[in-house]
C-alpha cells in the first residue's frame, strides 16, 4: 500500500499537465489570427463599373476592416455594408445576367433573394449597427476611395446578437456591398429601395463573397 501513493500523485501531476497543455492549445486556437478576403465585382454594370479589394483581419478582440474601391461614382458619399442570412446559410452576390430578374436592375430588395438582409453598416462605427448615417466613405474625384476601420470583435458579435438574433457570427458566410449611382440616373420606377430613402442610393454597384484566407499566402491588409 505504501506504493501506491506515489503512482497516485504521478497520475495527478500527468493529469494536471494534459489538462493545461489541452487549456494552453484551446486558448492558441482561439487566439489565432484570422484573415477574409473578398475580390469586389461590378454590379448593374451598366450603371457603374466598379470594383475593388475587401479585407478583414481578426486578430483577438479586434476586427480590423479595409477596403480599396474604384471605378465608382466620384464625389459622392457611397453607403457599404456587410450582407447576410439571419438562419445562418451563406450568401452569395447577385448574378450580373439582367435576364435573371427580367431585365431590370438588381435593386436592394432583389439582392436579398441572394444575399440576406443588411447586417452590419462599414462606416466609423460599425458595430453600432445604424444603416443611416452620414459617415461612410466619399469617393474621390475619380471615383475611388479606401476605408479602415477598427471594432471589437465582442462587441461586434453582441450587437448583431442582440439585433438580428444570431448566437453565431460567421464571417466567411457575408458578403460586402457598396452602393449608389449618380441622382439623374434613369432607373426604372420599379427599382425597390429603403422606405423613404431614393433608389440611386441603395442601388447596389458591387458586391464580393467573403472567404477565409490563410495569412501565410500573401501580405496583411490593404495598405
Amino acid at each position: 500500500m505504501t506504493f501506491c501513493r506515489p503512482l497516485i500523485i504521478a497520475s495527478s501531476v500527468l493529469f494536471s499537465v494534459a489538462t493545461v497543455q489541452a487549456d494552453t492549445h484551446a486558448a492558441n486556437q482561439n487566439d489565432q489570427v484570422r484573415e477574409y478576403r473578398a475580390a469586389l465585382r461590378a454590379v448593374n454594370p451598366e450603371y457603374v463599373a466598379g470594383g475593388g479589394r475587401f479585407e478583414m483581419v481578426l486578430d483577438g478582440d479586434q476586427l480590423h476592416i479595409a477596403m480599396t474601391v474604384e471605378n465608382l461614382t466620384p464625389q459622392m458619399m457611397h453607403m457599404q455594408h456587410l450582407h447576410g442570412s439571419r438562419d445562418g446559410m451563406g450568401a452569395s452576390c447577385p448574378p450580373l445576367s439582367r435576364e435573371a430578374l427580367n431585365g431590370e436592375p438588381v435593386d436592394l430588395i432583389d439582392s436579398r433573394r441572394y444575399s440576406g438582409i443588411t447586417l452590419i453598416p462599414l462606416h466609423d462605427d460599425p458595430a453600432s449597427l445604424k444603416i443611416q448615417s452620414d459617415s461612410y466613405p466619399e469617393t474621390d474625384k475619380v471615383g475611388g476611395y479606401t476605408y479602415s476601420q477598427k471594432v471589437s470583435w465582442k462587441a461586434l458579435q453582441q450587437a448583431v446578437k442582440k439585433e438580428y438574433g444570431l448566437s453565431e457570427l460567421d464571417l466567411s458566410d457575408l458578403v460586402v456591398y457598396i452602393h449608389g449611382v449618380p441622382q439623374d440616373t434613369d432607373l426604372p420606377d420599379s427599382t425597390g429601395s429603403l422606405d423613404g430613402v431614393p433608389a440611386h442610393l441603395t442601388l447596389p454597384v458591387a458586391c464580393g463573397e467573403l472567404e477565409e484566407w490563410n495569412p501565410q499566402e500573401g501580405a496583411g491588409l490593404i495598405e
